[in-house]
């Protein structure tokens, strides 16, 4: 009995980890964000130097020869808010992050999506070289440690 239910907890902290928001709002002019809108403009705080914008982005990360990372998220996706406040926000994460470049922008943003690889669920992550090429994605939520390490592998 102990065992079945270790292995059910096992299987619904997993899922919570690979969950990530689907909702999609309808982009219309009333809710759409204006082209050069960032996340910036949210209210949260967090201690991650964040790009200005994607075009920024690529530009410090070729100048600096240093990964980008661009993270996608919503408005009000709760998975992408505790990200940032918590696993982004990690002193050995933040710490890491000082290796990359950083930028985030909104899945509502049909000009900043428009330039990304299709996908459907947020938070997502894309990691591209210096040079622009993408090389790798990371969906969902992590917790420090989990990002962490993903961070340290790339090296």
């Amino acid at each position: 009995m102990k065992m079945l239910l270790q292995k059910r907890l096992g299987v619904l902290m997993l899922s919570f980890l690979l969950l990530g928001c689907n909702e999609e709002k309808s982009i219309t002019k009333t809710t759409a964000p204006e082209p050069s809108e960032t996340t910036e403009k949210l209210a949260y705080v967090d201690h991650v130097k964040w790009a200005k914008d994607l075009d920024s982005a690529f530009a410090l990360s070729k100048e600096q020869n240093k990964p980008l990372i661009v993270m996608v998220e919503s408005h009000g996706c709760r998975w992408c808010i505790k990200m940032k406040e918590t696993t982004l926000n990690d002193p050995k994460v933040l710490k890491k992050l000082d290796e990359f470049i950083i930028v985030k922008v909104l899945r509502e943003n049909p000009a900043d999506r428009s330039r990304l690889p299709e996908f459907k669920h947020v938070p997502i992550m894309f990691f591209y070289q210096a040079n622009g090429e993408l090389f790798d994605n990371l969906r969902g939520y992590f917790v420090a440690d989990d990002f962490l390490e993903y961070l340290n592998e790339l090296n």
